[in-house]
């Protein structure tokens, strides 16, 4: 196998954690590997948190999540639908009741 097959088995591997993100008020794109909801929940927990943001988060995701607009809001490319739908996430939206 050569390397440009090689490099398609590569990209065809790591799309599901290929991320490519445009904000819809500014229009700035960003590409992203990995979990992005997740990485993004884990900064929001640290950044309420006494010690503030300490993670070794990638530094595009801290860049996102420290983005002058909500990175929930992000448009997924590949999908049309913004980062916090459950669709693109995989995860749905926690409420808390009080009881």
């Amino acid at each position: 196998m050569g390397l440009k097959g090689r490099l398609r088995r590569i990209e065809r591997d790591s799309a599901p954690f290929r991320w490519e993100l445009k904000c819809p008020e500014c229009g700035r794109e960003v590409t992203l590997f990995g979990d992005v909801p997740m990485g993004l929940m884990v900064l929001d927990w640290e950044a309420h948190q006494p010690e503030g943001v300490r993670s070794c988060a990638d530094e595009k995701l801290l860049e996102l999540f420290q983005h002058e607009h909500d990175p929930q809001n992000f448009i997924e490319k590949r999908s049309g639908l913004p980062l916090s739908d459950p669709a693109v996430s995989g995860m749905r939206q926690m409420t808390c009741s009080a009881e």
